[in-house]
């Protein structure tokens, strides 16, 4: 009987505390594995509970977080960067019509959907209705052409493909980075 820091001993280092065991107070019908399971003494058990989270690192306990290893640094930027690139994506565009009024118009994916579907139900036939209008991001009802709304999708498809070139970039650099500085120093 003991008292344990539960953590994933596969995983790669520096490797979080899972959750926290007293076998000398509870009986416990699901255990985890033993190799999962590191000792810890009375003051380490006590330390818990100043609620800072604590990690394994080769076979010992600390509060004190390791440094990340590399191939760790670089998963964690490459989530970093996707997020920075759907951000990109989805914000705002300004756009100015053929009739001369410049507005800014919201790009998110519910908006660009919207958009394609409003061109494929008016392409076939040339132009859309009489009064049609886009709503721009302030909500002001914009007169558009089948001209402007093409335009507008292109214009949206045009800097997706940018930001899309710009993430693969990004992410070719931090492949090729030799050391979390270099990874760290990225950014969208």
């Amino acid at each position: 009987m003991a008292k344990y820091a539960y953590y994933d001993s596969a995983a790669e280092a520096p490797q979080p505390v899972l959750g926290w065991y007293d076998t000398d107070r509870h009986a416990y019908a699901n255990l985890p594995a033993s190799p999962d399971l590191l000792p810890v003494s009375n003051a380490d058990w006590q330390a818990r509970l100043d609620g800072k989270p604590r990690w394994v690192s080769e076979g010992k306990l600390t509060a004190t977080p390791p440094p990340l290893s590399l191939s760790m640094v670089k998963q964690r930027k490459i989530g970093e960067l996707a997020s920075g690139y759907r951000t990109a994506v989805n914000a705002g565009i300004s756009f100015k019509t053929a009739a001369g009024v410049e507005k800014r118009f919201q790009a998110d994916a519910a908006s660009r959907q919207t958009l394609q579907d409003m061109l494929a139900a008016f392409t076939p036939g040339g132009s859309v209705p009489a009064g049609f209008y886009w709503k721009s991001s302030d909500n002001t009802a914009v007169p558009f052409t089948l001209a402007d709304l093409q335009a507008l999708a292109k214009a949206l498809g045009e800097r997706g493909w940018s930001d899309f070139q710009k993430l693969q970039d990004l992410k070719a650099l931090v492949s090729n980075a030799a050391a979390p500085d270099a990874v760290d120093a990225l950014s969208w």
